[in-house]
């Protein structure tokens, strides 16, 4: 009887012994990849936080070609309107001249009419 007990005793601390020795191999299984995930994790906040500050630095260039932008279309709006309002105001004074000198040529024409008879 003592010998079954004792053979019993082994068996169910050969057992423990296996449930202990798997456990241990998960769990440092489990801890490597809880190492890794987290390396991984780093190099992607690493990797965003690079992006990121990029993606500022590049809205910060874009927002200032932007205004640059907007400031030189603004500048060129002004320009043409107020080359459209010399163009009306030029064309306004060649029809005034072009009024008078129709209007002397015939005072000049009617001058030399009456002149010659």
């Amino acid at each position: 009887m003592t010998s079954q007990l004792e053979s019993q005793r082994r068996f169910f601390e050969d057992k423990l012994q296996f449930v202990e020795d798997v456990t241990y191999e998960k769990l440092e299984e489990l801890e490597k990849s809880n190492k890794l995930l987290k390396e991984h994790a780093h190099q992607l906040q690493t990797t965003l936080d690079t992006i990121t500050k990029d993606k500022l630095q590049q809205e910060k260039r874009s927002s200032i070609k932007i205004t640059k932008l907007q400031h030189d279309f603004d500048e060129e709006r002004l320009m043409n309107e107020q080359l459209r309002q010399n163009q009306n105001y030029f064309q306004v004074e060649m029809q005034k001249l072009k009024e008078e000198f129709d209007s002397a040529m015939k005072n000049k024409n009617q001058v030399k009419n009456h002149s010659s008879k």
